[in-house]
């Protein structure tokens, strides 16, 4: 009984992610990856419950301090809507790879700026609470995400970007991190990120540390 009636909730939400779709593109468009992996997660659970006896049925664990964490990084976007913060729940209980969310964010798709676009840094979030639903930042690395902006944007764009995601707190440090490794990463990212640090009059003393942080 109440397997359905989460089912229920969980279809509800979706049909409330394609409505906004079609009424906001600038919605991210978790809706059929969550439609995909939640049909398939009750097909597989239906199936295995029928071969498990009272005994066997697993334990839950206690996700309640790695929950906490989540709820506390929503406030990384102020004024999220309903909507805004269903999809990206819906896609962190199914654990849906950051990068194929990635790919379904419109603003991605239309190739507008990343930078201040509310859907990107929804996705931004759900990309911090994925690495805490999944136990650390080794299971989505700096590597990997800016392997994927890059892809996406270019080197000046990025450097924009990652300067005013240090603006919030809630994405200051992963994004410091990012400029640490474009620094390191090639000759042109360095020069762009040192012109970013002298325009936004960093001292010595912030580069520093900053620099430090990578290795913290």
């Amino acid at each position: 009984m109440s397997s359905c009636f989460v089912l229920t909730i969980f279809f509800f939400g979706i049909g409330l992610c394609f409505a906004s779709q079609l009424t906001d593109p600038g919605h991210t468009s978790f809706g059929a990856l969550i439609e995909t992996r939640l049909l398939i997660g009750a097909k597989s659970s239906i199936k295995s419950r029928r071969f498990l006896r009272p005994h066997d049925t697993p334990k839950q664990k206690n996700n309640i301090g790695s929950d906490n964490k989540i709820e506390g990084e929503r406030a990384g976007v102020p004024g999220m809507t309903k909507i805004e913060e269903l999809v990206p729940k819906l896609a962190l209980k199914l654990e849906i790879d950051p990068t194929k969310v990635f790919k379904n964010v419109h603003v991605v798709k239309s190739g507008a700026k990343l930078d201040g676009n509310r859907s990107f840094l929804v996705w931004f979030l759900y990309v911090k609470q994925y690495r805490i639903k999944r136990g650390g930042d080794f299971f989505y690395g700096d590597d990997v995400l800016l392997d994927l902006l890059r892809k996406t944007k270019s080197e000046e764009e990025l450097v924009r970007l990652f300067q005013s995601l240090r603006q919030n707190p809630a994405f200051k440090d992963i994004a410091e991190k990012m400029k640490i490794d474009m620094v390191l990463s090639s000759a042109s990212s360095h020069r762009l990120v040192n012109a970013a640090w002298l325009n936004s009059r960093e001292t010595p003393e912030e580069v520093f540390k900053i620099l430090r942080l990578k290795n913290g």
